[in-house]
């Protein structure tokens, strides 16, 4: 096994000063709206946001979330611009404790900012007030923290209620130890969110694609060791359980496929363990039991979904619409037929969430919240993933 020091030892940021350091059961982020050096954009008006009705949710005696929601939303920017209403309307129906988000495509304001967005020139400022305003707008009655790369590429965010359970620390890289003081350190493209609640922890990634180059290939094993090395030393060490979620890029097996197949003949490589679709080649599926086994980890959707999809006689699933599957292609651009789509009606799992076996029995649900033919169905909120949702018996959270 790798020296756990030569991920998370290397390049680590220098000790912050007293007065950046928060009481260690605190949040430790600066706030969304605000520069390091104090400057304040402007806001949308209170008066201006329609309000949105809040529905109860299962909530922890013991400050934990007891509902939880991953979402790669393809672009923050896109969804706002197009969706933001129907993101409105998700929040309202689910209103998760929690909202984990990949792939927010937004830039960072500087490597040293990684939680602001930039404003740097005219069109970034236009962005940021944008987003910054429809966001506002969509999700009323939640604190927002980013992560963000250095350019329109990457990127995580946290949601989380406000008047619901509240995280005690939250990091944006996988720290040595636990007991380290989060600082203003970021993953360097934005892909980490680590949170402690009074419970339990919460770790969301948006782990980078397997691609299709020698060089993507090597990228995505050194991805796949540290988050397995952490998982297994430092997170297994610690003395509270961890749910670890997201777009975590890999299918584990074929019944994670709609096309088992044709997948694993797209992009032949040299390499045979690295031929296929991005997300079920033989290496990336193997690495990932590994993260599993070594992590003492449990993928709770298939734990209480063990069914395998229905099958035709080619062995493709023969209801690709069910809501089986957490990413599905885009059919046929107009004018063209929806099945022009080279990936349309296919689909995979590749967004998870993983929790240590000893917790299972906290888990009272796992849902795939998207269902149809393509990524253009409405449950998708525009996005060619879907939310996916789980749910703790609040009562045993901290049990």
């Amino acid at each position: 096994m790798p020296d756990i020091r030569s991920f998370f030892g290397k390049n680590k940021p220098p000790a912050p000063s007293a007065t950046e350091i928060k009481d260690k059961r605190t949040t430790t982020e600066i706030p969304q709206n605000e520069t390091q050096s104090g400057d304040k954009p402007s806001e949308q008006p209170a008066s201006k946001r329609p309000k949105i009705e809040q529905q109860e949710s299962p909530k922890s005696d013991s400050g934990s979330p007891a509902s939880i929601v991953c979402w790669n939303v393809n672009g923050l920017r896109p969804r706002l611009q197009s969706n933001e209403g129907q993101l409105a309307d998700f929040l309202k129906e689910h209103r998760p404790d929690v909202l984990f988000i990949s792939e927010a495509r937004l830039k960072a304001a500087s490597p040293n900012n990684r939680g602001i967005i930039d404003s740097s020139d005219k069109k970034a400022r236009e962005e940021k007030s944008l987003v910054e305003s429809a966001l506002g707008r969509s999700t009323v009655g939640y604190h927002i923290k980013l992560s963000l790369a250095s350019k329109r590429y990457a990127g995580t965010a946290i949601l989380w209620r406000k008047d619901g359970p509240q995280p005690l620390r939250i990091w944006y890289d996988l720290p040595a130890s636990l007991d380290d003081i989060p600082t203003r350190h970021h993953d360097v493209e934005g892909r980490i969110i680590l949170a402690e609640w009074a419970a339990l922890l919460t770790l969301h990634t948006y782990t980078p694609n397997n691609g299709t180059k020698e060089e993507s290939f090597k990228r995505r094993l050194v991805w796949d060791q540290k988050l397995t090395t952490w998982l297994s030393t430092v997170a297994a060490g610690y003395s509270k359980p961890i749910i670890y979620c997201g777009d975590l890029n890999c299918a584990q097996s074929d019944a994670d496929l709609s096309h088992p197949e044709w997948m694993k003949a797209q992009m032949p490589s040299k390499d045979p363990a690295n031929a296929g679709q991005p997300g079920c080649t033989k290496n990336e599926q193997e690495r990932f039991t590994k993260m599993l086994a070594e992590g003492a980890l449990v993928d709770v959707y298939r734990t209480l979904h063990p069914e395998a999809p229905p099958r035709d006689d080619q062995g493709n699933a023969a209801k690709v619409e069910a809501p089986i599957f957490t990413w599905r292609g885009a059919p046929g651009a107009f004018p063209n037929p929806p099945e022009s789509g080279r990936y349309f009606r296919k689909g995979m799992r590749i967004d998870h969430f993983l929790i240590s076996e000893k917790s299972l029995p906290w888990v009272a649900s796992a849902e795939i919240l998207g269902r149809g033919e393509s990524g253009a169905d409405p449950s998708f909120l525009g996005s060619d993933h879907c939310p996916m949702e789980l749910r703790l018996k609040a009562s045993l959270v901290g049990a």
